[in-house]
């Protein structure tokens, strides 16, 4: 019988054996549930297998096990991506990954700029039922749709209210949620544009809107192109967190997603503020969070600056006649409104001229307590219109401030100049007044139009 040759003799070929993954590597990842590592030597030994050693088929290779449908809850701990690890590129291509899972049915964690958050795709009927089952939500629960930018906000909505406009136009991106108020009309096109199934992200009669601020999740929700729904990671924090870091989620809660894009914590930890946008085109302050309510009023306001030379004559009537017309215009509620005047040659404290105060009177208009001041830096940079009497008017201005020039305009929407009535007869007053009214409704009306951007915004 001839002897076998000792095991050492014979031929060996380095091998190594992996885990079968749930999603591909991403560079920067921690593989908390895949770990590579070199499958040891073969040691041939008589006797019976070692029992840790998988079972084999006829064909002596081990089982395969299937891969599950990347739809499906992992059954181990997600993959998890270090983000502040990468570089550009490697972001980039973690976001392109994100985007493919959530597209494909998965559950993926993505940081915003509030909170952490789970989201899913809204038009995949299993990914929605597995995020409310997760967050322990009602299965009728309506969902917040995280919009990629205000301006897709805005061409789902529109044609919006002025007032709803202006919010999504001011406050987006940005720690706020929306409720919409919508008519039938008005909710089925949300439905329609937006690829949103019903019930998603509505009740039937309101819808959430959000508009994170958080460079990253912007690419993945546009790079996804499918509807995202998400849900504060607080649902999987332990009990008093708010999820403002990965750390703060439940670690029997991560084996519900694919993947956790962690940014390290977010930049304003506390939960958005919830406005709550009218069916009769106002709003509301539901729920302060990351900002208040003081803070969205001052947002939202329209800053209007008159600029003449003195600032006792035409720059304070046009105050008094925006004012006034502002207070009585019909329909929707319109855009909260502060109107200034201001003169590049004017004194502090001086009221307006006795002939300027009676022609507006002879108008209906209330005149009020007037006071002049020279226009300043600050009343520039606040203003989101300025409207100038003549062109020497405007080039004083852009003298001291060339970066208004987007917003600096002739009051005059023809671009004549208006003259100073000061020193000439009531006559001239009366006539200038008029006149400046009639510019001055039509400069509201094109702010009030629909799809009017403001320099400043």
């Amino acid at each position: 019988m001839a002897q076998r040759a000792p095991c050492a003799a014979r031929p060996q070929t380095p091998c190594t054996r992996e885990t079968p993954q749930e999603a591909p590597f991403v560079p920067g990842r921690q593989h908390e549930s895949t770990v590579t590592t070199p499958a040891q030597p073969t040691q041939h030994r008589s006797g019976p297998r070692p029992p840790h050693t998988p079972p084999r088929s006829r064909r002596g290779r081990p089982p395969v096990e299937p891969r599950p449908h990347p739809g499906h809850t992992p059954a181990m701990p997600p993959l998890r991506t270090d983000l502040r690890a990468l570089d550009q590129a490697a972001r980039a291509h973690a976001a392109t990954e994100a985007a493919r899972l959530l597209r494909e049915g998965s559950l993926v964690v993505l940081p915003t700029e509030t909170l952490y958050g789970v989201g899913a795709n809204a038009a995949d009927a299993d990914a929605l039922e597995r995020l409310r089952a997760l967050c322990a939500l009602d299965p009728a629960t309506p969902l917040a749709w995280h919009a990629p930018s205000g301006d897709h906000a805005l061409r789902a909505l529109d044609p919006a209210p002025p007032v709803h406009a202006r919010i999504i136009e001011r406050l987006t991106p940005g720690p706020v949620t929306l409720l919409l108020e919508l008519d039938a009309q008005r909710l089925g096109a949300l439905h329609e544009r937006t690829d949103l199934p019903r019930g998603a992200a509505d009740d039937g009669a309101t819808a959430l809107l959000r508009v994170p601020d958080h460079t990253l999740t912007q690419r993945i929700l546009e790079h996804a192109g499918v509807p995202v729904v998400m849900v504060g990671a607080s649902a999987l924090a332990g009990a008093g967190e708010t999820a403002p870091r990965v750390e703060d989620l439940r670690a029997e809660a991560r084996e519900g997603v694919a993947l956790i894009l962690d940014d390290g914590p977010t930049q304003r930890r506390k939960h958005s503020t919830t406005i709550r946008l009218t069916l009769a085109g106002g709003y509301s302050v539901a729920r302060e969070g990351a900002v208040d309510a003081r803070f969205i009023e001052k947002r939202i306001a329209r800053t209007i600056l008159f600029v003449c030379t003195g600032n006792t004559c035409r720059s304070p009537m046009a105050v008094a006649i925006a004012r006034h017309e502002l207070e009585h215009r019909d329909g929707l509620p319109g855009v909260p409104t502060v109107v200034r005047s201001a003169g590049v040659s004017a004194g502090e404290g001086a009221p307006m001229t006795p002939e300027a105060a009676e022609a507006l009177r002879e108008m209906g208009i209330d005149p009020s307590d007037h006071r002049s001041r020279p226009v300043t830096r600050a009343q520039i940079d606040e203003a989101e219109s300025i409207y100038l009497m003549t062109e020497p008017h405007r080039l004083a201005l852009l003298d001291f401030a060339p970066d208004a020039a987007a917003r600096a305009h002739l009051l005059d929407p023809e671009g004549n100049d208006i003259d100073d009535p000061i020193g000439q007869g009531s006559e001239v007053y009366r006539e200038t007044a008029r006149r400046m009214r009639e510019m001055i409704r039509l400069r509201l009306q094109e702010l009030a139009a629909p799809g009017a951007r403001s320099a400043t915004a």
